[in-house]
């Protein structure tokens, strides 16, 4: 794939992987020039299994849309979708790219490492990077052994996540603990860049006053804004939604805001949101799954942690932003 012989590229390639996942897997090496890297190799073959997979899901799918109880998950809907995202997982360009725009923005910030890539040992089913060596957040046991400050580690990551998201409208949208490392310094090194999200300005906007409306159980703009961002069916009865919204947005008001479980907060949401048959865009679903992955992440670290409680102070940035001359003229220009 690259060109020449392994050991012409390399001074040293250990041939025993030391990853492997459904696409593909990660070897150990060291570059001729001596950097430590990693190198993630395509599976042989893996797209046309991939492609054939798809082919089998899709036909699936077209039978469960017949079944009432099943078309409102939007079978078809949801395998065109993993279709579109596996397809730009093959593409190793891609994460290639994503790791040097996200490099770009955060290379003089000392609390956040990304890899850097290699991208003349890089192509279309080769990936070369920089080695990251630290713990997983998953070893919680060893990371306390080695004198980590968890809570402050669970603060910088949901730091990082929320200006990722709602600042840059960018983020590493896998945030499990397997993705995430710690290093020196409470350093928190990210892992995988294959999957990312990308949020445009209008729907940033309107998950931002989802995401105030819950903390500030406010039903009536909940229920508009989830009317406003899906695509609702010619039926929707919007008063029951409401009733709905007002008993979910009550299930949760006897806590303190500072202790409102997020995550299940927005899963709870989101059955709402199917009963009632509404189309959330596919980039609002992968926003919601990464929120509840980064608050569970959250908690593994920290038993104490919740992701509301760095949303208030948001609050008031997301306010200023919208009435910035910038953004006003922006709006502008779009009529």
């Amino acid at each position: 794939e690259l060109g020449q012989p392994v050991g012409e590229l390399f001074a040293e390639f250990d041939e025993v992987p030391i990853a492997s996942a459904s696409i593909g897997q990660v070897h150990a090496a060291r570059l001729v020039t001596g950097e430590v890297v990693v190198v993630k190799v395509q599976h042989a073959g893996i797209e046309n299994t991939v492609r054939e997979d798809l082919d089998v899901l899709t036909g699936l799918a077209l039978l469960a849309e017949r079944v009432p109880e099943l078309a409102t998950y939007r079978p078809s809907a949801t395998v065109a979708e993993m279709g579109r995202v596996l397809r730009r997982e093959l593409d190793f360009g891609r994460e290639e790219r994503n790791l040097q725009q996200f490099n770009a923005r955060y290379k003089d910030d000392p609390t956040v490492h990304i890899p850097q890539p290699y991208t003349e040992y890089c192509t279309a089913r080769v990936l070369t990077m920089e080695r990251v060596d630290g713990i997983k957040l998953k070893e919680r046991g060893r990371l306390l052994a080695e004198g980590f400050d968890l809570e402050e580690v669970a603060r910088r990551g949901a730091k990082l996540y929320l200006d990722m998201i709602f600042e840059q409208g960018f983020y590493h949208a896998d945030p499990h603990p397997g993705n995430l490392v710690l290093l020196p310094g409470n350093c928190i090194g990210l892992l995988d860049f294959g999957m990312v999200g990308r949020l445009e300005e209008r729907l940033r906007e309107d998950i931002e006053e989802m995401l105030l409306a819950i903390t500030g159980r406010d039903v009536s703009l909940l229920t508009s804004v989830i009317v406003r961002m899906g695509e609702t069916p010619a039926d929707l009865d919007e008063r029951a939604l409401a009733v709905d919204v007002a008993d979910f947005l009550g299930d949760y008001a006897s806590q303190p805001l500072e202790r409102l479980p997020l995550g299940q907060a927005l899963s709870d949401m989101t059955q709402i949101i199917h009963r009632y048959k509404i189309k959330l865009p596919p980039q609002v679903a992968m926003l919601l799954k990464t929120l509840i992955t980064l608050e569970g992440t959250g908690k593994l670290l920290s038993p104490s942690f919740s992701l509301i409680e760095f949303l208030q102070p948001l609050h008031r940035r997301m306010l200023l932003r919208r009435l910035s001359p910038q953004r006003q003229m922006r709006k502008f220009m779009r009529f």
